[in-house]
């Protein structure tokens, strides 16, 4: 999915709240249209998954919360979410 470069994201943004992105390495993404294996995403990984591994506690952390709240609100959202029109 390419970005529009001219679109700006006002509306909020829940689906980090309903969806957790595992990659086929364990890499935890916030969203969907994010890739580890991106250069320009890299820098989003929340966490890389191990058998070993708790789940809730990697939904729980801290920079996942700050990223889901960040897209709660009405008003511009920074990189990668400031040009997405998913479920705009």
């Amino acid at each position: 999915m390419a970005l529009s470069t001219t679109y700006a994201r006002m509306s909020p943004c829940y689906i980090p709240f309903v969806e957790m992105q595992i990659e086929w390495n364990g890499n935890v993404m916030p969203c969907c249209n994010l890739r580890s294996d991106y250069a320009k995403h890299k820098k989003f990984v929340l966490a890389r998954l191990t058998p070993a591994s708790d789940l809730f506690a990697t939904w729980c952390d801290k920079n996942y919360v700050a990223w889901r709240q960040s897209l709660c609100g009405q008003g511009p959202k920074a990189f990668p979410c400031a040009h997405c029109e998913y479920f705009a």
